[in-house]
């Protein structure tokens, strides 16, 4: 537990140093239409309800926006490909729920590259699956058995 901790916290801090040195700029979300799409398949996810009761099974994709990562905010909101309209995370998410969603990435990104035998999917998904937990407070799992390699 120390050591998950350790790793939290050097995570954390590595991050942190690295965006406030980076060198900030005013962007604005454009209003360009782009491709999103899941092309394959990463695993089956369960909903789990307050009561224990399984709320909903589905099969989650991989979202890419224009060849990278993106991942849905809210899970109960069904994927279809398509032109999407870029918007600002900051219309739909304060700037608290941004930055912990951010760090939460990033410490699975770093978990998941320091750890063998995860596979490029199994890692999304686990990134997808913190985002949801994250921002809904959800309790979701995969289901054991059911990974695809």
């Amino acid at each position: 537990m120390k050591k998950i901790l350790k790793r939290l916290c050097t995570g954390v801090l590595a991050f942190a140093t690295v965006v406030t040195a980076l060198p900030t700029t005013l962007v604005h979300a454009e209003s360009k239409q782009y491709w999103t799409e899941s092309e394959e398949r990463v695993g089956i996810v369960e909903k789990v309800m307050n009561d224990g009761s399984i709320g909903s099974t589905f099969n989650e994709g991989h979202l890419t926006v224009e060849g990278e990562d993106a991942y849905c905010i809210d899970i109960n909101t069904d994927f279809k490909n398509g032109y999407k309209t870029r918007a600002d995370a900051s219309s739909r998410m304060s700037a608290d729920q941004i930055s912990d969603v951010a760090l939460s990435i990033e410490y699975v990104k770093q978990y998941t590259a320091s750890h063998n035998g995860i596979s490029n999917n199994h890692a999304y998904l686990l990134r997808q699956l913190v985002v949801w937990q994250r921002l809904s407070g959800a309790r979701i799992k995969t289901v054991p058995g059911k990974w695809k390699n």
